[in-house]
Protein backbone atom coordinates (compact mmCIF):
# COMPACT_ATOMS: atom_id res chain seq x y z
CA UNK A 1 0.00 0.00 0.00
CA UNK A 2 3.06 2.73 0.53
CA UNK A 3 4.51 1.39 -2.39
CA UNK A 4 1.23 2.01 -4.53
CA UNK A 5 0.35 5.42 -2.69
CA UNK A 6 4.36 6.74 -3.33
CA UNK A 7 4.17 5.89 -6.98
CA UNK A 8 0.56 7.63 -7.43
CA UNK A 9 2.48 10.58 -5.45
CA UNK A 10 4.96 10.31 -8.07
CA UNK A 11 2.54 10.04 -10.88
CA UNK A 12 2.05 13.66 -11.91
CA UNK A 13 5.47 14.73 -11.65
CA UNK A 14 6.84 11.36 -13.88
CA UNK A 15 4.06 12.75 -16.08
CA UNK A 16 5.04 16.40 -16.18
CA UNK A 17 9.02 15.15 -17.22
CA UNK A 18 7.39 13.06 -20.10
CA UNK A 19 5.20 15.97 -20.90
CA UNK A 20 7.59 18.39 -21.23
CA UNK A 21 11.09 17.26 -22.00
CA UNK A 22 14.46 19.17 -22.03
CA UNK A 23 17.34 17.33 -23.91
CA UNK A 24 20.94 18.89 -23.54
CA UNK A 25 23.46 17.36 -26.82
CA UNK A 26 27.10 17.27 -25.39
CA UNK A 27 29.77 16.36 -27.69
CA UNK A 28 32.76 18.62 -29.49
CA UNK A 29 32.48 20.25 -32.95
CA UNK A 30 32.18 17.70 -35.48
CA UNK A 31 30.31 14.97 -33.30
CA UNK A 32 27.01 15.95 -35.19
CA UNK A 33 24.98 17.67 -32.27
CA UNK A 34 22.71 20.04 -34.62
CA UNK A 35 22.11 17.23 -37.07
CA UNK A 36 20.76 15.07 -34.26
CA UNK A 37 18.93 18.04 -32.52
CA UNK A 38 16.86 18.45 -35.89
CA UNK A 39 16.00 14.46 -35.93
CA UNK A 40 14.52 15.15 -32.02
CA UNK A 41 13.06 18.21 -32.89
CA UNK A 42 11.07 16.30 -36.10
CA UNK A 43 10.33 13.63 -33.54
CA UNK A 44 9.30 15.30 -30.44
CA UNK A 45 7.79 18.09 -31.99
CA UNK A 46 9.82 20.70 -29.75
CA UNK A 47 11.72 23.40 -30.64
CA UNK A 48 15.70 23.06 -30.60
CA UNK A 49 17.39 26.33 -28.92
CA UNK A 50 20.91 26.47 -30.31
CA UNK A 51 22.93 29.47 -28.76
CA UNK A 52 24.34 30.18 -32.64
CA UNK A 53 20.75 31.34 -33.55
CA UNK A 54 20.07 33.01 -30.58
CA UNK A 55 23.26 34.97 -31.28
CA UNK A 56 22.56 35.74 -34.59
CA UNK A 57 19.06 36.63 -34.01
CA UNK A 58 20.32 39.68 -31.41
CA UNK A 59 23.26 40.43 -34.03
CA UNK A 60 20.59 41.01 -37.09
CA UNK A 61 18.23 42.62 -34.35
CA UNK A 62 20.83 45.32 -33.99
CA UNK A 63 19.52 44.96 -30.34
CA UNK A 64 22.17 46.55 -28.02
CA UNK A 65 23.26 43.66 -26.99
CA UNK A 66 23.54 42.57 -30.59
CA UNK A 67 26.09 45.34 -30.97
CA UNK A 68 27.91 44.33 -27.77
CA UNK A 69 27.96 41.14 -29.48
CA UNK A 70 29.14 41.68 -33.01
CA UNK A 71 31.98 43.91 -31.55
CA UNK A 72 33.13 41.12 -29.43
CA UNK A 73 32.76 38.85 -32.22
CA UNK A 74 34.48 40.76 -34.70
CA UNK A 75 37.60 41.70 -32.47
CA UNK A 76 37.72 37.80 -31.47
CA UNK A 77 37.05 38.63 -27.65
CA UNK A 78 35.42 35.89 -25.42
CA UNK A 79 31.76 36.58 -25.12
CA UNK A 80 30.52 37.84 -21.58
CA UNK A 81 28.92 35.04 -19.98
CA UNK A 82 26.30 37.02 -18.18
CA UNK A 83 25.65 38.12 -21.70
CA UNK A 84 25.02 34.92 -23.15
CA UNK A 85 22.59 33.91 -20.58
CA UNK A 86 19.92 36.60 -20.60
CA UNK A 87 19.91 36.14 -24.21
CA UNK A 88 19.48 32.42 -23.35
CA UNK A 89 17.00 33.07 -20.70
CA UNK A 90 14.99 35.08 -22.75
CA UNK A 91 14.93 32.75 -25.50
CA UNK A 92 13.97 29.91 -22.74
CA UNK A 93 10.82 32.06 -21.83
CA UNK A 94 9.57 31.97 -24.73
CA UNK A 95 5.68 30.35 -25.71
CA UNK A 96 7.12 28.08 -27.77
CA UNK A 97 9.68 26.27 -25.04
CA UNK A 98 6.53 25.39 -23.16
CA UNK A 99 6.29 21.98 -23.98
CA UNK A 100 9.84 21.26 -23.88
CA UNK A 101 12.93 21.88 -25.69
CA UNK A 102 16.42 20.42 -27.01
CA UNK A 103 19.32 22.77 -26.04
CA UNK A 104 22.19 23.00 -28.88
CA UNK A 105 25.69 24.57 -27.77
CA UNK A 106 24.85 25.30 -24.36
CA UNK A 107 25.72 25.16 -21.53
CA UNK A 108 29.14 25.38 -22.23
CA UNK A 109 30.56 26.12 -18.67
CA UNK A 110 30.34 25.67 -15.13
CA UNK A 111 28.35 29.11 -14.85
CA UNK A 112 26.42 28.70 -17.68
CA UNK A 113 25.30 24.93 -16.26
CA UNK A 114 24.14 26.65 -12.91
CA UNK A 115 22.26 29.61 -14.74
CA UNK A 116 20.58 26.59 -17.04
CA UNK A 117 19.60 24.75 -13.99
CA UNK A 118 17.82 28.20 -12.15
CA UNK A 119 16.30 28.55 -14.75
CA UNK A 120 14.77 25.18 -15.50
CA UNK A 121 13.37 25.16 -12.27
CA UNK A 122 11.96 28.55 -12.16
CA UNK A 123 9.90 27.67 -15.52
CA UNK A 124 8.77 24.47 -14.08
CA UNK A 125 10.99 22.08 -15.83
CA UNK A 126 12.56 19.03 -14.74
CA UNK A 127 16.35 18.24 -14.83
CA UNK A 128 17.55 17.89 -18.40
CA UNK A 129 18.30 14.88 -20.36
CA UNK A 130 21.85 14.77 -21.05
CA UNK A 131 22.98 13.18 -24.31
CA UNK A 132 26.39 13.04 -25.05
CA UNK A 133 27.96 12.19 -28.41
CA UNK A 134 31.41 10.44 -27.96
CA UNK A 135 33.50 10.67 -30.23
CA UNK A 136 37.37 10.91 -30.75
CA UNK A 137 39.72 13.65 -30.99
CA UNK A 138 41.45 13.05 -34.26
CA UNK A 139 37.84 11.98 -35.62
CA UNK A 140 36.67 15.44 -34.08
CA UNK A 141 39.74 17.58 -36.19
CA UNK A 142 39.04 15.39 -39.08
CA UNK A 143 35.55 16.28 -39.70
CA UNK A 144 35.44 19.71 -38.88
CA UNK A 145 38.46 20.34 -41.22
CA UNK A 146 36.70 18.70 -44.05
CA UNK A 147 33.08 19.96 -43.61
CA UNK A 148 34.51 23.38 -43.82
CA UNK A 149 31.49 25.08 -42.81
CA UNK A 150 31.15 29.23 -42.31
CA UNK A 151 31.52 28.58 -38.28
CA UNK A 152 34.32 26.84 -38.73
CA UNK A 153 36.72 28.99 -39.89
CA UNK A 154 38.61 29.64 -37.35
CA UNK A 155 39.25 25.88 -37.08
CA UNK A 156 38.98 23.44 -34.48
CA UNK A 157 42.52 23.32 -33.47
CA UNK A 158 44.07 20.76 -31.03
CA UNK A 159 44.42 23.19 -28.23
CA UNK A 160 40.32 24.39 -28.17
CA UNK A 161 39.52 20.98 -28.59
CA UNK A 162 41.64 20.35 -25.30
CA UNK A 163 39.54 23.45 -23.65
CA UNK A 164 36.31 22.27 -24.80
CA UNK A 165 37.27 18.39 -23.48
CA UNK A 166 38.30 20.47 -20.01
CA UNK A 167 34.75 22.23 -19.67
CA UNK A 168 33.01 18.70 -20.98
CA UNK A 169 34.08 17.11 -17.83
CA UNK A 170 32.58 19.37 -15.71
CA UNK A 171 29.63 19.07 -17.38
CA UNK A 172 29.58 15.00 -17.53
CA UNK A 173 29.90 14.76 -13.30
CA UNK A 174 27.28 17.77 -13.09
CA UNK A 175 24.42 15.84 -15.31
CA UNK A 176 25.79 12.24 -14.44
CA UNK A 177 22.32 10.79 -12.90
CA UNK A 178 20.76 12.41 -16.10
CA UNK A 179 23.48 11.34 -18.21
CA UNK A 180 23.29 8.82 -21.52
CA UNK A 181 26.11 8.15 -23.98
CA UNK A 182 25.89 7.62 -27.85
CA UNK A 183 28.69 6.54 -30.21
CA UNK A 184 28.56 9.83 -32.87
CA UNK A 185 31.16 7.82 -35.08
CA UNK A 186 28.49 5.84 -37.27
CA UNK A 187 26.32 7.44 -39.94
CA UNK A 188 23.99 9.92 -38.86
CA UNK A 189 20.76 7.75 -38.68
CA UNK A 190 22.13 5.00 -36.57
CA UNK A 191 23.74 7.83 -34.11
CA UNK A 192 19.92 8.81 -34.65
CA UNK A 193 18.07 5.65 -33.67
CA UNK A 194 20.77 4.97 -30.61
CA UNK A 195 19.54 8.43 -28.87
CA UNK A 196 16.11 7.23 -29.50
CA UNK A 197 16.61 3.73 -27.70
CA UNK A 198 18.56 5.42 -25.05
CA UNK A 199 16.09 8.16 -24.43
CA UNK A 200 13.29 5.80 -24.30
CA UNK A 201 11.33 8.56 -27.66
Amino acid sequence: MIRRTLLLGLAPLLLVAQSKPVILLLGPPGAGKSTQAEALKRRLRIPVVSVSDVLKREIDAKSPEGKSLRAAIESGQLLRADLVNDMMERRLYEADTNGGFILDGYPLTQSQAGFLDRTLLARGFPPPRVVVLEISDDAALARTKSRGRADDKAGLTPGRLAEYRKEEAFLKGHYKKQLVNVDATPDAKSVEAAIQKALGY
